[in-house]
């Protein structure tokens, strides 16, 4: 099994992402659409790394409802069930945004397949503005469905891709990577562990700074603090020390040449 890394929704309609030519009319549809994912400057304030998307909910299913299965992985910000603007029924799934990215790990791993009102659900991380390159189901891309449908789309944790066994004369060979073993490997080269790898203060300055006056730099040579450098009064004790074990080991050979002579007076 492998994952798909960026959204592309020829490959996202084979099962083993080999096709050239769309078997369908959704990944047509997805190939000449133009998605625009939303943004702040629409209101939308939610932090995309700490939401988690919910589908395949039963549409009697509410906000409580979710709110009470997901609050065991951590504290929850926000739920949006999204809901049909003229009936206000709802279309089967909702967006989850937690206090912590950590939590919102938690539950990607341990919420799949979950029950909730006699259904199995599907979660997944929020794809729409973190994965390059994607269509969402309404313009004939997205992850997942059902057979019925006709439109199934692979790539995914629900649908993963299968290895190519053999690769016909309108088919091409997939590159596929180690990492592509990982069903969140599109997550992993994003803005989210950039982030995770500059810690900052209160102040937006790095929690550690090398001194100006340093003699080292990170270009000009090894990355030493002078709180690391030894001090010269250290280093003239640890030659003191060596200086009295010297002094201590000439005594004890004296006094060894000592003892080896009064042995050879009784001797004698």
């Amino acid at each position: 099994m492998w994952y798909a890394k960026k959204y592309e929704p020829l490959q996202a309609g084979s099962i083993d992402g080999t096709d050239t030519v769309p078997h369908d009319h959704g990944i047509l549809r997805a190939q000449n659409a133009s998605y625009v994912p939303p943004s702040n400057e629409e209101g939308l304030t939610s932090d995309p790394y700490k939401t988690l998307f919910v589908g395949r909910l039963n549409p009697i299913t509410t906000e409580k409802t979710l709110k009470n299965a997901f609050e065991k992985f951590g504290s929850i910000k926000h739920i949006r069930l999204v809901r049909n603007l003229v009936t206000g029924d709802s279309r089967g799934y909702a967006f989850i945004e937690f206090t912590h990215e950590k939590s919102c790990q938690e539950a990607y791993k341990n919420s799949y397949k979950m029950i909730i009102d006699d259904r199995q659900i599907l979660t997944d991380y929020e794809r729409s503005r973190t994965m390059e390159g994607w269509i969402p189901r309404r313009l004939g891309g997205g992850f997942g469905g059902r057979k019925e449908s006709g439109q199934l789309r692979f790539g995914a944790r629900d649908r993963p891709f299968k290895r190519p066994l053999h690769v016909a004369g309108n088919q091409s060979m997939p590159e596929i990577l180690p990492e592509h073993r990982f069903d969140d490997c599109w997550r992993r080269n994003s803005t989210t562990e950039i982030r995770h790898q500059h810690f900052e203060t209160k102040n937006n300055r790095p929690a550690f700074q090398y001194p100006k006056d340093s003699q080292h730099s990170r270009t000009n040579g090894p990355r030493i603090s002078r709180y690391h450098q030894p001090s010269s009064r250290s280093h003239q004790t640890h030659h003191r020390d060596r200086s009295h074990q010297t002094h201590y080991r000439d005594r004890s050979h004296q006094t060894h040449h000592r003892d080896r002579s009064h042995q050879t007076y009784h001797r004698d």
